[in-house]
Order: C-alpha cells, then structure tokens, then sequence
C-alpha cells in the first residue's frame, strides 16, 4: 500500500556523493574508464559478457558464489568512475550489460548501486502492464541473477571480515544495506525459500543488525517498511529495527529525526506484519516492546500535530501537507486500528493521537470542499491528499476503534460527493474503497444523501463501472441505493404533509378571515339598532 520516500540522489547517485569524497580527486591525466575496464576484462577469470552468456548463467553464479571475492586492488582507483557512469544510465538493458561486463570488479557500493539505480528507473515506470512486463523481464534477465550472485558473495565476504577483523570492517555501510533491502523489494524481488532473493536477504540481514545503531532515522523506517513486505519477512530483524526506534522515539533528543512518513511507514510494517503473527514480543525476546513502539509513535505524532497550527487558506495548508501529508496522517490512524481494533481507547497517547488526527482532518476537509466549490486553482494539488482510498481508510480506522463522529463523517461525505461531481463520469473509486463508505452511509451517524445522490448520477450516466464488480460489492450498492430511494420516499412524503397542512392552515386562515369579515360587516347595522332601543330619539318626528 505504501512506498517510502525516495531518497535524494545527486549526480553522483545516493551513495556516490561519498564514495567520491573518500576517493579522492582523480586527476585529468588518468586512463579513460573504458580504457581501465578494457584491461580489467582482458584478466578476468570470466571473459566478456558474450563469453558469459554462452557458457550460461548458472555456472557463473556459483563460481561468484563460491569465490566470496573482495574488489582486486588495481580496481580500486575507478571505482568513483564506474559508480558516476552507474548512475548515468537510464534504460536496464545499458546498466545491465555494463554492470556485468565489469561485474568482478565492483565493490559493494557500486553493486549497491547497481540494485538502487534499477529500484529507481522501475519507480518511474508507468502503467500496471507496462511495470509487470519490465519486472518479467528483469527477473528473467541472466545479468540481472550474475549482479545478485556476485553481491551475495560481496555479502558473505562481509560477514567473514564482521566475524574475524572487525575493527578493518569496510565497505559496506548503513546506508548501503538500507538501500539494497528496500530496491529489493521495490522490484519485487522474490524472497521466498530457494530463490536467489531469499539468500540475498539473509547475506545481508547480519549487517543490517550491525548498522542499527549508525543507521539514519529514514532507514529504519525504510527497513521496517521493506522487510514487511518480503513473502517471508526476517521477523527477528525487523523486531530489533522496533527495538531500536523504540529507544530514539523514547529519547528526549531523538524524536524530532523521525518525519510523518517514517512514522507512518514504521507504524503500518508493524500492522503488516501483526496481522500475520501475532505475539512478536516472543520474537523480540522483550516483554512490551510492540505497546512501547506504539505509545513512542503515538505521543511524537501528536507533537508534530500540535506544532502544524493549519489553516484553511491556501498556504497553511499546503506548508502542512507537506510536513504531515493526509496520506501519513490515514495511515498512522489505519495501522493503529488494525493493530488495536477498539483497545485503541484504552492506550493513552494513541487515543491521544486520534483526537488529533480527527481535529486535523476537519481543517483540512473544509478547506478541501471550500476549494473546490469556489474551484480555486490550488484545490487539485489537495486531491491526492484526501483522496478515496484515505476516506476509505480513515472511516474503517475509526470505525474500527468506535471513534467515527458525525463531524468527520459528514465532512468525508461532502468532500466525496464534490469529488464525484470532478470525476467527469469516471470515478477512482476502486468497489471496496466505495464499499467502505456505502456501509457507514447506513449508520445512520452523518446525512449522507448529497454523496449517494452524486453517485447514483454518476452510475446512470456510466453503468459499465460496476460490470466487473463482485456480488458482495454489488449487494452493498443495492442496498446503499435502496436507502436512497427510501429516503427520497421520505422527503416526498414529508413535503406532501407540509403542502397539505399548508393548505390546512390556508384554509383555517381564510375561513377565520371570512369570520373576521362577516362580523365587521354586521358591527354598522347592530349599532343603529342599538342606538333607537337605548331611548336616544323617543317620541314623533312630528
């Protein structure tokens, strides 16, 4: 559901900014890389990559394998090069072909790299098809299975220098193994038992505790958050990566280095992984280390959220999106949720958290339905904060923890309907975000007419949207559209009795002004009559 935040990279990539800066300034008069990399082939134990490719990839492999080779001394004077041109390509098929024509002698930062650079360019593909036909073909790529193999063996030979000198350790870094798990998993790497992915992930595992305490508050996160999403994730590790942002969120100086995503990241890979497993303080060997975590999450979140003071206008809410995005504020909420269902209450700080959350939510829906009913210009630069996958999350989050108000309901609502008018005849929301939404529209908690009434506009207009729709998505429409008709019924009926005691009342007042009428016309002649019998004329005129 989730992707961390890319980190920066520079022109010299993510790791090349220091890679250059401790290899010093290579000079002008040095040979061309091509021309070094032309001599590193001509020694190489494994020929060209034309050579590779008829003597195939298995056996390569496991010669990387089970060579466990370090970088030959005469390669490490190019290394700043090679990683300069790693970064310059910008299809696979190049960085491939190069990265394995020069595979034996990359150090671990270059083949580091290597993985991010290509985590990278999958990241700006486009299209479900066309990323599913790039990954196909990346998977089944054999430079791609040379690059991982001869990594492992970087890898291994790591573990071996950890255990016997570990005061010479070099190479690899925090940074380095923070990157390679999470390209890993951006690329869909496979890491189930018996595939080249798992072995990788394990090689690397053992330096991934090492560097926990030099690694960046962004890398803990990315950490937590990419070994959640493995097939198998290395439970231990990542309850040691807990452990360690338990003991900087709990420290007076370390909080303010964790931003909303990694936050939000963190909070959801535990969520994640909780759904599946669920007593991991056994795994951690640390009685009351996952409630810990979440309290530390919860009580920073809402320091943050107390120092957002957003506004409705277009600036304040803009400069608090981009310190705490809706979607990091949906998915704290989501993750606790799920993690504590209706215990959410009984945790001080998260009930803490999610009073924030909702007071902050507010502000931003009414300044996202101001926006878009004056269509000022800045309004869709918001749309993909409260979009329909948060209204989904955020009414199920506190739904679950039976927390949902009438206030942030209606809100959800009515920015969900303006949203439908905006969609052109094409909504984006998928059925069981729509789902999500249809059923709190019969809790009777918010007035939720003017949405269902956009929506059944929406799919009079357009009802192909819900032919691939499931029976249970299709029952939970029906029966959303059935309330609607209901109270349609209502109003007519109750309209119908206003006319008819408005005409009730017409007639009441017209017959007492008819009353009114008759007795004052009368009031002349009652007077006369009265005058002669009072005695005021007595006798004959005459």
């Amino acid at each position: 559901m989730l992707a961390p935040p890319l980190l920066s990279m520079d022109a010299g990539g993510p790791l090349g900014a220091d890679c250059m800066q401790h290899a010093g300034h290579l000079g002008a008069q040095s040979p061309s890389l091509e021309a070094q990399l032309a001599a590193v082939r001509a020694v190489s134990p494994w020929g060209t990559v034309n050579e590779q490719q008829r003597s195939g990839a298995c056996g390569l492999s496991q010669g990387v394998a089970n060579g466990m080779r370090a970088v030959p001394d005469f390669a490490q004077s190019i290394q700043p090069k090679i990683l300069k041109q790693i970064n310059s390509f910008n299809t696979k098929e190049d960085l491939l072909t190069n990265a394995a024509a020069c595979h034996q002698v990359l150090d671990e930062i270059n083949l580091t790299t290597c993985i991010y650079r290509l985590a990278r360019l999958y990241n700006n593909v486009r299209g479900v098809a066309a990323r599913r036909r790039w990954a196909s073909e990346l998977h089944g790529n054999f430079m791609f299975h040379l690059l991982l193999r001869t990594l492992h063996s970087h890898l291994l030979h790591a573990q071996l220098q950890l255990m016997q000198q570990p005061h010479k350790f070099r190479g690899f870094d925090a940074r380095c193994v923070s990157n390679l798990i999470w390209a890993l998993v951006k690329l869909e790497v496979p890491t189930e038992p018996g595939a080249l992915g798992h072995e990788v992930v394990h090689a690397v595992s053992p330096l991934v505790l090492h560097f926990l305490p030099m690694a960046s508050s962004q890398g803990l996160a990315n950490l937590l958050w990419a070994y959640s999403k493995m097939t198998e994730p290395v439970l231990h590790v990542m309850m040691m990566i807990v452990a360690e942002m338990t003991g900087r969120l709990q420290c007076a100086k370390s909080p303010a280095t964790f931003d909303a995503q990694a936050l939000s990241n963190a909070i959801w890979a535990l969520a994640h992984v909780r759904s599946r497993v669920s007593d991991l303080d056994a795994i951690a060997g640390i009685p009351g280390l996952t409630l810990s975590f979440m309290g530390a999450v919860a009580s920073s979140a809402v320091s943050m959220l107390n120092g957002l003071r957003t506004r409705t206008d277009q600036g304040s809410m803009l400069e608090s999106e981009r310190a705490f995005s809706c979607q990091a504020l949906v998915n704290i909420v989501w993750s606790f949720a799920t993690l504590l269902g209706e215990n959410v209450t009984r945790v001080a700080p998260v009930r803490a958290l999610f009073g924030c959350i909702c007071a902050e939510a507010l502000i931003r829906l009414a300044a996202t339905a101001s926006a878009l009913q004056l269509n000022q210009g800045w309004a869709p630069r918001l749309l993909d904060g409260f979009n329909e996958q948060a209204f989904s999350n955020i009414v199920y989050a506190y739904d679950k923890a039976q927390l949902l108000d009438a206030d942030l309901l209606q809100s959800i609502f009515t920015v969900a309907a303006l949203r439908l008018e905006r969609c052109g005849g094409r909504p984006s929301f998928k059925p069981q975000e729509l789902c999500t939404l249809l059923r709190a529209a019969q809790s009777s908690i918010a007035q939720p007419w003017a949405f269902l009434e956009k929506l059944h506009s929406v799919l009079c207009a357009s009802p192909h949207i819900v032919s691939e729709w499931g029976a249970g998505e299709r029952a939970e429409l029906e029966r959303a559209l059935a309330l609607l008709e209901m109270y349609r019924t209502a109003v007519l009926m109750e309209r119908m009795r206003l006319q008819q005691e408005q005409e009730q009342a017409q007639m009441q007042q017209a017959q007492e002004h008819h009353a009114q009428f008759t007795a004052l016309a009368a009031a002349p002649s009652y007077s006369m009559s009265s005058s002669y019998s009072s005695g005021g004329f007595s006798g004959s005129m005459w």
